[in-house]
């Protein structure tokens, strides 16, 4: 793909050092999806920018930052949870394929993490994993809540194995070394209204999808977040 000049919209996610003068970055666009560039200048994070892309393959040249929607800083609890989405985004997102879903839902949550009061913490899980379902789902991960792995209706009495490749896996019986999943929660669960009561379960289903997908490389936020708040 050429880029001239081309002025593209979205969110810095990631940079690092890169020779003696340029950074490194991760610039996520509502236009092209995740690009891999380098700048000269920093570029903050959190902060919803037009930038200029150059370029022919490979690493693109990043130029021209403006603010287009100035956000309050994330501080604490929403800073690390910006962070973890940060991570995710530009560990799994394609080069230059649009996710236009995610892209809607990062904004989101980038609005609601910098809201004048800070959530609440069942209010932050919700928000995570929500963005997790958008991205699992643009992924190709949809998660079915009515059928088996065999294509068979969900059994409320029964419990179940996620697994992201075949799905819902029937178990015999309850084992605290391999996590497992009531039918009767599975039915009933409504990714369009999420209970509080669904949260730990949620949590456990997406971070299963989540890791196959990293390859089962840990996360460093996630890992400092455990540090801090666990």
């Amino acid at each position: 793909m050429i880029m001239r000049q081309t002025p593209v919209t979205g969110f810095m996610l990631h940079t690092r050092a890169y020779r003696e003068t340029s950074k490194l970055c991760s610039f996520f666009s509502v236009e092209f999806g995740l690009i891999r560039a380098v700048a000269r200048k920093s570029v903050p994070l959190f902060q919803h920018l037009q930038v200029s892309m150059t370029g022919k393959q490979g690493l693109k040249s990043l130029s021209k930052p403006e603010n287009l929607v100035i956000l309050p800083a994330l501080a604490d609890q929403a800073l690390y949870a910006g962070l973890y989405l940060n991570e995710l985004l530009y560990r799994l997102l394609p080069e230059l394929e649009p996710y236009p879903a995610t892209f809607s839902a990062y904004s989101k949550a980038l609005r609601l993490l910098s809201g004048d009061e800070p959530l609440e913490p069942l209010e932050l899980k919700r928000l995570l994993r929500h963005t997790e379902l958008v991205l699992l789902k643009e992924h190709g991960y949809e998660i079915s809540f009515e059928y088996n792995s065999q294509q068979e209706p969900i059994d409320p009495q029964a419990r179940y194995h996620y697994d992201p490749q075949s799905g819902w896996i029937p178990v015999q019986a309850y084992s605290p070394d391999h996590p497992s999943f009531t039918g009767a929660w599975i039915v009933t669960f409504n990714p369009q209204r999420t209970l509080d009561t669904d949260l730990s379960d949620l949590g456990r289903l997406c971070r299963i999808c989540l890791d196959q997908l990293l390859d089962h490389k840990p996360l460093e936020t996630r890992k400092l977040w455990l540090q801090l708040y666990t």
